[in-house]
């Protein structure tokens, strides 16, 4: 069983080629009652091949029976986005090969912040079952910054390598020439690319309003891109008679997300608070100005700084109302020193201790050549969650 979707920029035709019973392009599950296996796709392009994984459920297609070509309209498809506006509207129906990646991107930025606050008493989790493009756009902490900035960056992040990878209609590898001693060749990832139309589509829900939240979510989506381009790496070789290095050969690459992630941590750990200033004839909010400062020449945050306007919620105890699920139940390292320690993941109120049983591999043995065979072995170990 095969199943892919194939995108044809020239007439902005969405091709689902199935042989198939399914009943959510969405969430690919498998009809028990049917007799075929489930389908197997590659994790990168199962990202790719659901339009509406990535834009916040654009569409949901239940218990199609299918055989053959089924085709959407992208514009039919991108009208019915909920929550988008005019110009994200537009971009979608110009570039529908795009809005997969887009949506990779978001899902990238907030996986990585899943691992940065995982320690933490905010996972970087939500009581409500919100979609990566939307997560935490309400809210005005630090933690809402940090998510912004690291959807941002994942957005850019994932459109500059699809087109490294030729993924992407109209963008490839950068073939800019920089003005430096060596010489630029190879495949340089497009960050200038990627960057640009990340900007384009995930800033113009914010520029569509003119609220405080609004100026916030863009400063941070901004900051966010600024920590990708500077984290970009240049890779280089040298060529030349006897090992001498009379060419060198340059391009620039990705990072991993990780190095990202733990940039913007440390941004995270040194955000500034801000407060919109609103125009003297209009009620809309202007500009954001540091709540406080040292200095009384510095007004402005820096670009690279991230800001927030309000300080966090209680993250120990649940509240719906926020989206905060509270840390009863969490699993927490008593032994532990730092953030991850009980004392601080249960705010006080203590911990359970459980003895519980896991299989490991063990008594592994190398065979020559070339394969390991081990056994499987039962091990007690003791875990700790909050009560």
């Amino acid at each position: 069983m095969y199943r892919e979707m194939k995108i044809t920029p020239k007439d902005h035709t969405l091709k689902i080629y199935l042989n198939c019973k399914f009943h959510s392009v969405l969430t690919n599950k498998h009809d028990k009652s049917s007799s075929n296996p489930p389908i197997k796709i590659p994790s990168y392009q199962l990202h790719t091949t659901s339009l509406v994984l990535i834009l916040s459920q654009l569409f949901l297609i239940s218990s199609v029976h299918c055989s053959g070509v089924y085709s959407l309209d992208a514009s039919v498809l991108c009208n019915k986005v909920p929550g988008l506006v005019p110009e994200q509207r537009r971009l979608c129906r110009a570039y529908p090969e795009a809005m997969a990646v887009v949506g990779e991107g978001a899902e990238l930025g907030i996986e990585e912040c899943r691992q940065q606050f995982s320690s933490r008493r905010w996972n970087c989790s939500s009581s409500e079952n919100e979609p990566p493009l939307m997560f935490m756009t309400n809210i005005a902490s630090k933690e809402s910054a940090f998510v912004s900035a690291a959807r941002s960056a994942g957005i850019a992040y994932a459109i500059t390598r699809a087109c490294s990878r030729s993924d992407l209609a109209g963008c490839a590898c950068d073939k800019s020439v920089s003005k430096s001693d060596w010489e630029w060749n190879g495949c340089s990832a497009n960050v200038n690319y990627g960057i640009k139309f990340c900007e384009n589509f995930l800033d113009a829900r914010e520029k569509y309003s003119d609220n405080s939240q609004s100026l916030m979510n863009l400063h941070n989506n901004r900051a966010g891109r600024k920590v990708l381009r500077s984290s970009m790496k240049r890779n280089c070789k040298c060529s030349g008679v006897s090992g001498s290095c009379s060419v060198k050969t340059c391009w620039t690459s990705l990072p991993l997300m990780k190095t990202i992630g733990s940039k913007l941590m440390k941004t995270y750990e040194r955000a500034r608070q801000v407060e919109a200033i609103r125009g003297q004839r209009s009620l809309s909010a202007v500009m954001l100005k540091l709540k406080r400062s040292a200095s009384k020449t510095e007004k402005k945050p820096s670009y690279r700084e991230l800001v927030y306007l309000a300080e966090s919620p209680d993250y120990c105890k649940k509240n719906r109302t926020i989206g905060v699920l509270g840390t009863k139940g969490r699993q927490c390292d008593r032994n532990g020193d730092g953030l991850e320690n009980c004392r601080h993941v249960c705010c006080g109120r203590g911990y359970n201790n459980q003895v519980v049983t896991k299989r490991k591999k063990c008594d592994c043995v190398f065979h020559w050549c070339c394969h390991v065979t081990c056994k499987e072995c039962m091990e007690l170990t003791e875990e700790s969650s909050c009560r």
